[in-house]
């Protein structure tokens, strides 16, 4: 098992493809399980660059099977898997597009698209599979578009997030087929679908929104 890349310190990559990346399946949680793709020290960067295809080796942890840490600029990052994260985790992500990344397993795993990240000006797309958090966790959004994005328990679009000023449509989940748990600030939430409960948004609170 092998990351493509790792990225130090107020370090800085652009314009490279981060392919076939794989973790370790053992040893510490953040340093040897996380990151297929790439892992970013604090300060670390990455810009202009297509991540795919990378994932975590451990079947029941880590996080970022594409990126984990640091910032992301101006990049495509698909078709990567983690039990956390399977985009991005830990991560601050701006202009981006988080597309068509999917967790490992069924259950606990949680955050298709990001997860425990920043993400700005993004859209976040048809990602999911499981879990909770088909497009993200525990994540703050600003000025973003999440569609297409799929949950098997809660919150299709976002669990546990706080949205301003993004679009939640055409997301699907048993529970919460937008939004679950989360908190919403003039965003517009439509066209999702809940199997059991909320289809636009199950908890959480919202303020001048549209559903």
């Amino acid at each position: 098992s092998m990351r493509c890349i790792y990225v130090g310190s107020n370090s800085f990559i652009s314009g490279f493809r981060l392919t076939n990346g794989q973790t370790a399946s053992s040893g510490d949680l953040t340093n040897e399980q996380s990151g297929g793709g790439a892992w970013c020290e604090p300060g670390g960067s990455i810009s202009n660059c297509i991540v795919t295809h990378n994932f975590t080796g451990a079947f029941f942890s880590g996080l970022g099977g594409g990126v984990y840490g640091g910032s992301i600029w101006n990049s495509l990052v698909t078709s990567n898997s983690a039990y956390y994260g399977a985009g991005v985790a830990a991560a601050t992500v701006f202009n981006s597009l988080l597309f068509s990344n999917t967790v490992k397993t069924s259950g606990s795993d949680a955050g298709g698209g990001a997860y425990n990240s920043t993400v700005s000006n993004c859209v976040v797309c048809k990602n999911g599979w499981d879990g909770s958090g088909g497009g993200v966790y525990n994540c703050e959004l600003i000025n973003c578009i999440i569609s297409g994005n799929s949950a098997g328990y809660f919150g299709g679009g976002a669990s546990h997030s706080t949205l301003t000023d993004c679009k939640v449509f055409n997301n699907t989940a048993l529970v919460g087929g937008g939004l679950e748990s989360s908190m919403a600030y003039n965003c517009v939430v439509f066209s999702n679908i809940a199997n059991s409960t909320g289809g636009g948004i199950a908890g959480g609170t919202n303020f001048n929104c549209t559903v």
